[in-house]
């Protein structure tokens, strides 16, 4: 466990965040006497800090140089801390999320754009019972559907729908398809052992 993944609690004199373990792990690296887990104490107000200033809660000293234990900031303010914060970058599992979405999205998209070249077609159909010349989608329907699904749903510009795809896909009467393949038959039990998972943790009480 690191220090990262617990909540601060507050210095004793300044009320700045200060860590329970962190602050044994601080107090171990410069040789100061422990306060214990009862009193808590920032770098700047430790009784064993030749720099403290206990007396006025505003006044904070500079964190001393210690290359094991890096200092970082909270709002802005110059009050170092027992922990060293993750700066820049994106957050875990963020890209991989992006990735979700952006498969999903496309997936909408193709379902979009084959429901309505669907319907074009079905109008074609229609007109065809009542005349004689043959009615055929206009040409171009199809193009002017993918550039609207890429603006609807935010996809990739080279997001394409193949015309073999959507007819495949009216024959088999199946114009939405949201995963390929077939159905995972304990698809139904997913949700039920998500739950047990779920209310496990809540209780911390393992499967097993």
């Amino acid at each position: 466990m690191t220090c990262l993944s617990v909540p601060p609690d507050k210095c004793s004199v300044c009320q700045g965040p200060v860590n329970r373990i962190c602050q044994g792990i601080g107090e171990d690296a410069r040789g100061w006497t422990k306060k214990g887990e009862s009193v808590l104490c920032c770098p700047q107000n430790h009784p064993d800090s030749e720099s403290t200033s206990c007396t006025s809660a505003g006044s904070v000293a500079a964190p001393p140089a210690a290359s094991s234990l890096p200092s970082s900031t909270e709002d802005g303010g110059e009050r170092s801390t027992y922990w060293d914060t993750k700066r820049g970058g994106r957050p875990n599992g963020s890209t991989k999320a992006a990735k979700r979405a952006g498969k999903w999205s496309k997936k909408e998209a193709t379902n979009w754009v084959v429901n309505e070249y669907a319907k074009l077609k079905e109008e074609a159909q229609e007109k065809n019972k009542l005349s004689v010349k043959r009615v055929r989608v206009e040409k171009g329907a199809l193009k002017e559907l993918i550039v609207k699904a890429k603006e609807k749903f935010d996809v990739e510009d080279d997001f394409n729908v193949p015309l073999k795809t959507i007819e495949s896909r009216i024959k088999a009467d199946s114009l939405e398809v949201w995963h390929t393949g077939e159905v995972s038959p304990v698809l139904g039990q997913e949700v039920v052992l998500q739950a047990y998972i779920y209310s496990a943790n809540l209780v911390k009480c393992p499967l097993t």
